[in-house]
């Protein structure tokens, strides 16, 4: 326990300094402390002594603006600017209200296209607005000083709708019948010179698959967390093969938690860090998993053995960790730095709190690792599936007269079989998000697969823990009588009927020896 502690502290203490990496070179460089679209432009005001910029009424300390150079066309087409200007994030400051187009302009379509036209006339936008005693006022939100008014579009497809007698809410928020919308779900769009404003929406696709998501996601922790205790307590597991596995679920844990802090919106971590910390745990529980493939295959494949497991494991450690520190450092530094043009940067944090949207960018920043490293396991299993045909094709009659190699044999191969199942869950299931991903993000398959990944906790617990000889190692471990008790007699069992194979097996040992290609490990390599 003493080393998993101290991996824990080593892995909080990276957190902290990437924390403070991506405040400080975000400071240097001005990025955006919030989300694009809910800024708007203060290039306008004034500054003062303190570089506080003032617009309209509103203070901007410099934690709430930066000096940025480029600007978005329509939802997520991004536009370079020739000249760095200050954009404050009034949404930290002021409740927002958000127009379907920038102050004086209208949505116009014509049933195939929409684009934003000059309104004619004076401009104003007159709602209804329920406070938290109840009452209801008319007022024009340009002129009320707790709103702050926006125009990003929330999202790439809208729709108008109309409702009868809706109204805004101290924070932003459209109120009907009962009902909350939050401001980045929906725009107001002034017409005419009335100053009355239509209602256009975000198309709600599959919400109940996002909230089955979540759901998916509370479930597995537990799950997560059970696994990741008995592997820790039990010292029987805590080979090779165990302590991978604890690694593999403790970053598939962490990226879970990232995830779930991301949908459930609670906002204790910044936008950007959450992009970063989802990325670098993501990547890591995939070269675990690279790891556990691996070893596997070098097990059945290999002529080379290396016996001393904390080596090894310290050789799997720095490749699993290391390739996940290396290109998280590598996306910050492109991220940061002048290195590549903006439009070919991860933005981290600008339209979302993950890489940009767009496909190329984000193909290969992330799904191209992702991809190379399911083709590199699916190339590991199939070598190794071919090795253990090939081995117990030839060396059948053999290894039924020879008890103890024809365990670890049995072993190994049931290891093997255990990994493949894992692999082909997780590969799978992230081989048809490549494809749902390419696809596009609102069809079905995008959300079955996230699902069916959010479930993966589960049916690791079923796969490693919840196994005859684990549950027994559990219940000998609290001091169950009757696990006890059949554990004895199993080992009892198990003795005698190994000492008289190896009895009737010891005359011809010698021969034997060298027959069967398998590798040579020390007893500490044993699976649990």
């Amino acid at each position: 326990m003493t080393n998993l502690l101290k991996f824990s502290l080593s892995v909080r203490l990276w957190v902290v300094v990437l924390s403070f990496a991506v405040d400080s070179l975000g400071q240097q460089q001005r990025q955006l402390p919030c989300e694009f679209r809910d800024s708007v432009n203060i290039s306008g005001g004034t500054v003062d002594a303190q570089s506080n910029i003032h617009h309209d009424g509103i203070k901007y300390e410099p934690r709430h603006y930066a000096l940025i150079s480029y600007d978005y066309a329509g939802f997520d087409t991004r536009v370079e600017v020739p000249v760095a200007y200050a954009r404050g994030c009034i949404c930290q400051l002021r409740s927002c209200v958000r127009l379907c187009c920038p102050v004086g302009q209208w949505l116009a379509s014509d049933g195939n296209t929409s684009a934003c036209v000059d309104s004619d006339g004076p401009f104003r936008v007159r709602v209804n607005v329920s406070t938290t005693s109840g009452e209801v006022q008319s007022v024009n939100l340009l002129e009320e000083p707790k709103f702050g008014v926006v125009h990003q579009k929330p999202c790439a497809g809208m729709f108008p709708e109309a409702l009868d007698e809706w109204s805004v809410d101290d924070f932003g928020s459209l109120q009907f019948m009962g009902e909350s919308i939050p401001q980045n779900e929906y725009c107001l769009n002034v017409e005419n010179s009335s100053g009355e404003p239509a209602l256009y929406f975000c198309p709600i696709t599959h919400e109940a698959a996002s909230v089955t998501m979540k759901i998916g996601i509370i479930i597995s922790i537990p799950f997560l967390l059970a696994t990741l205790l008995i592997y820790a307590c039990l010292p029987e597991l805590r080979n090779i093969h165990g302590k991978s596995l604890i690694c593999y679920v403790f970053s598939l844990t962490c990226a879970y938690l990232v995830i779930l802090h991301l949908n459930m919106g609670w906002g204790f971590i910044p936008c950007k860090v959450v992009g970063y910390l989802f990325y670098f745990w993501v990547l890591v529980s995939f070269f675990w998993l690279n790891v556990m493939c691996f070893d596997i295959f070098w097990t059945f494949s290999s002529g080379v053995v290396i016996k001393n497991e904390r080596r090894r494991f310290w050789y799997y450690s720095l490749y699993a960790w290391g390739s996940a520190f290396a290109l998280t450092g590598m996306l910050l530094l492109i991220e940061k730095t002048n290195m590549l043009p903006e439009h070919l940067r991860p933005n981290i944090g600008i339209s979302r709190c993950f890489i940009n949207s767009e496909k190329m960018i984000e193909f290969v920043y992330f799904y191209l690792i992702i991809l190379l490293i399911v083709v590199i396991n699916v190339y590991f299993f199939i070598v190794t599936a071919v090795r253990i045909i090939r081995i117990q094709r030839a060396t059948d009659a053999v290894l039924k007269q020879d008890s103890r190699r024809h365990s670890k044999f049995e072993k190994d191969r049931y290891r093997f079989s255990l990994y493949l199942r894992l692999f082909v869950v997780m590969g799978v299931t992230w081989t048809f998000e490549l494809i749902s991903w390419a696809v596009g993000e609102n069809g079905y398959l995008f959300y079955v697969t996230d699902v069916c990944n959010c479930l993966l906790g589960v049916i690791i617990f079923f796969l490693f823990v919840w196994k005859k000889k684990v549950r027994q190692l559990a219940l000998k471990r609290i001091g169950t009588p009757h696990a006890l008790s059949r554990a004895k007699s199993t080992t009892l069992n198990t003795t005698s009927s190994t000492c008289t194979a190896n009895a009737s097996a010891a005359a011809a040992a010698t021969t034997r020896e060298g027959a069967i290609p398998l590798n040579r490990t020390t007893s500490s390599d044993s699976q649990a």
